[in-house]
């Protein structure tokens, strides 16, 4: 095992980082790109997520030994100045999960965290850290980059694999159970064109533990029919581009009815946009941001709309569009 390298591909499709590999100088680094995500979308509960494009890039390099123990770890940017620079760190602890070598190793390795994903917003940022976690622990350790690998792994980190799922092959993603016990089966079809993401995400935290406590243990037999329903609608619009079907898709009786007491923008944003050029409105992840589904040429009315509402609220809201990110992971020098 040589420390001082990377084996490194660019990750260009689901199965295989990239048919050619290079190996790079102590010193050179690497960095890891990946998208946020809008996980639980709709009525895919823990199933399906949409990778949008706004980033995590982490840069990692290898330098001689500092005395002090641990990972080297560097923030630049607005959104990343909020994560912590110890041993607290999400992408560092990966690391170390994952890292199989001598963990006095890890004194000679810094990272540098820029990140364009806003914490605890419903964006999938810590999806995002713990596949760059886990990308840059299996890079140090000399294995081939594939990108089934390397979901199999942080889906098992992360503990929700549909936002890990969209972060690794891009798209929009799903994944279920496979025939082997704890294996998850990812699969992926290409976001229409034609419809643009909108978002409105207010300025408060909402943290993935507390969402995930207003759950209830288990929801009535009629609910989980209604989401079965639904999600077979969800998949035929994303394939065929079915504003129908999108429009009926996009309402969930799992977790959203939940998640709102903590959220209540969605449903007022929702009352808001009846009989608009919206196509749907879901949550995005755990919350708080929100997402609108609309037909690309009436993407401005419905901009021009969800900023007049906004401009009306108590907590202050950013409207923003999202474009969808079809790479996913991806790795370069």
């Amino acid at each position: 095992m040589n420390y001082g390298r990377f084996r490194l591909s660019n990750l260009e499709n689901s199965e295989e980082v990239n048919s050619a590999e290079q190996k790079m100088e102590k010193n050179s680094g690497i960095t890891i790109k990946v998208p946020a995500s809008v996980a639980n979308f709709g009525p895919g509960f823990e199933t399906v997520a949409l990778a949008i494009k706004m980033y995590l890039n982490l840069k990692v390099k290898v330098q001689a030994p500092r005395k002090n123990q641990g990972i080297e770890i560097h923030i630049v940017g607005t959104e990343a100045a909020l994560l912590p620079t110890d041993n607290t760190n999400l992408i560092a602890r990966v690391i170390e999960q994952v890292w199989p070598q001598d963990p006095g190793f890890l004194s000679c390795l810094s990272i540098t965290i820029d990140s364009e994903i806003p914490i605890a917003s419903g964006l999938g940022s810590s999806a995002a850290a713990t596949v760059a976690g886990v990308t840059a622990a299996m890079a140090l350790s000399g294995m081939r980059l594939e990108k089934g690998e390397i979901f199999e792994r942080a889906a098992k980190i992360e503990g929700h694999a549909d936002g890990t799922c969209a972060a690794v092959f891009g798209g929009f993603a799903m994944c279920a159970p496979n025939i082997v016990p704890g294996d998850m089966l990812p699969r992926r079809l290409m976001w229409p064109e034609k419809w643009s993401v909108l978002a409105a995400i207010p300025a408060y935290k909402v943290y993935s533990k507390k969402a995930r406590a207003t759950l209830p243990a288990s929801v009535s037999h009629k609910d989980a029919v209604i989401n079965v329903q639904k999600m077979a609608l969800l998949i035929e619009a994303i394939a065929a581009g079915d504003d129908d079907a999108m429009r009926a898709a996009l309402r969930d009786k799992l977790h959203e009815p939940y998640k709102s007491k903590l959220v209540p923008e969605l449903s007022e944003l929702r009352k808001f946009l009846q009989g608009s050029e919206a196509i749907g409105t879901v949550l995005s992840g755990s919350g708080p941001a929100i997402i609108s589904v609309v037909d690309r040429d009436n993407k401005d009315s419905l901009l021009h709309k969800l900023n007049d509402w906004a401009q009306n609220r108590k907590v202050p809201v950013r409207i923003q569009e999202l474009e969808v990110d079809d790479s996913g992971l991806y790795v370069t020098d």
